[in-house]
């Protein structure tokens, strides 16, 4: 008897049909590349420094207890049942040398397939070289998740949020929260993974984002900010697919949150924003890393007229700022953010 050493990696995949693993993901063995799918994800986050968290439940359904006391008896299996399963990325470029064309920006497959999960689909940008991701429906992606000899192919899988924390001075990372059904399960050796760009770029820190809400584009930073994309979803009955039931979405919601520093150029800005009784028209803009430089590392959020939900005054250094909640919206489907890769 021996212990096992700890080895975790994962790569995901699009999926074109639900309940129908992706059959080259499922195969995924050997030499792995960023053309395979798989994403490296924050030490800061997840298991053994992996980036990646997992948990795995039996679902079962109970007999009746022995007669004639409260003993429980063995349960009927039902499914293997996933029942956490997130990963969290350094948020960066593509790592292009040189990007020229707008595919020069697109992220690794791994992290496209990723975005497809939440509903976020990627194009080349109008606005200049880059690739853009707006949101619409989400679609079902398939993944592979080898842990230490072990590996579990997961379909149908959807993410319930992404959440990209940003704080000053440190590296952004985005956590993609995800929900799937085991699809099989084999013994399997541990595979080489080559990351490519995702191993060898650092990431840009949370510093010159260029911020700006309102107050004529004023340049204004903020503290603490999150962005946070949640997806609703609701399970269906269906005899025909596995489990008996299917999983569509229902809704989704994109948040800012963060202390923003107020502006004397408009004092009063937030507060009209709070209880104004149409639809609002101010850009929320920032920029991670540097634009057009000669590798392919920045991202630019865009919420193009959110609405403040929520502030509360507090002080930052000796200066006046809000604890603000702002959530995207829009009158044209899909028009209420962007996430552009430039």
């Amino acid at each position: 008897m021996a212990e096992i050493t700890r080895q975790i990696g994962v790569a995901f995949g699009s999926q074109a049909t639900l309940g129908t693993m992706d059959p080259t993901i499922a195969a995924l063995s050997g030499a792995l590349t960023e053309t395979n799918g798989i994403v490296l994800g924050d030490p800061s986050f997840g298991e053994g420094e992996s980036g990646v968290a997992w948990g795995l439940e039996r679902d079962f359904s109970d007999k009746a207890d022995v007669a004639g006391s409260f003993t429980k008896q063995a349960s009927d299996y039902v499914a293997e049942k996933l029942v956490e399963f997130s990963i969290a990325i350094p948020w960066k470029g593509r790592g292009t040398a040189s990007p020229a064309a707008d595919a020069d920006h697109t992220p690794a497959a791994g992290i496209v397939a990723l975005y497809r999960s939440l509903g976020f689909f990627g194009a080349g940008w109008g606005g200049g070289i880059g690739w853009i991701f707006t949101p619409g429906a989400a679609l079902q992606i398939s993944a592979r998740l080898w842990e230490s000899g072990l590996a579990w192919n997961i379909k149908d899988i959807f993410a319930t949020r992404l959440q990209v924390k940003l704080t000053g001075g440190e590296i952004a990372v985005a956590q993609f929260d995800l929900a799937g059904v085991i699809d099989s399960f084999a013994a399997a050796a541990f595979p080489s993974f080559n990351y490519g760009n995702q191993g060898s770029l650092s990431a840009p820190p949370v510093q010159s984002l260029g911020h700006n809400w309102g107050i004529s584009a004023a340049l204004r930073g903020f503290a603490g900010g999150t962005l946070t994309v949640d997806t609703e979803s609701e399970e269906i009955e269906d005899v025909n697919a596995a489990g008996g039931v299917r999983t569509r979405q229902a809704g989704r919601e994109i948040t800012f949150e963060g202390t923003i520093i107020a502006d004397s150029g408009s004092a009063s800005f937030e507060r009209a924003e709070l209880v104004r009784t149409t639809a609002p028209t101010e850009l929320q803009t920032f920029t991670l890393g540097t634009p057009a430089g000669s590798v392919a590392n920045a991202i630019r959020v865009r919420l193009i007229t959110p609405e403040l939900q929520a502030m509360k005054a507090t002080k930052h250094g000796s200066a006046l700022a809000w604890q603000a909640k702002l959530r995207a919206v829009s009158a044209v489907a899909n028009g209420e953010a962007e996430i552009i890769y430039l």
